[in-house]
C-alpha cells in the first residue's frame, strides 16, 4: 500500500498540517486529523497531556490502516 506521510512534534509547526516535518502536527492535532491510510511519523520528544482524554477521530482498516511510529533523528 502507498502511505500517506504525515508527521508530528512536541510543537507542531509551520502551518501544522502534518505534511513534512517542518511543518508537524502536535499530537492533539494529530489525534483529530489523522486519516486511514497516513503513515504518522512521531519526533521524540516529552508530550505533555493536555487534556483528561482524547479520542480519535477515525479507525483504519485491513486495506488502509493508520501506523504510528516514533524515531529520533531520522525515520
Amino acid at each position: 500500500m502507498a502511505w500517506v506521510e504525515k508527521y508530528v512534534s512536541v510543537a507542531g509547526g509551520g502551518t501544522h498540517d502534518g505534511t513534512s516535518a517542518a511543518n508537524a502536527w502536535t499530537l492533539a492535532e494529530a489525534i483529530a486529523a489523522v486519516a486511514a491510510g497516513n503513515r504518522v511519523n512521531v519526533i521524540a520528544g516529552t508530550y505533555a497531556n493536555t487534556t483528561t482524554s482524547m479520542t480519535f477521530a477515525v479507525a483504519g482498516t485491513a486495506a488502509t490502516p493508520i501506523w504510528w511510529r516514533g524515531y529520533n533523528t531520522a525515520i
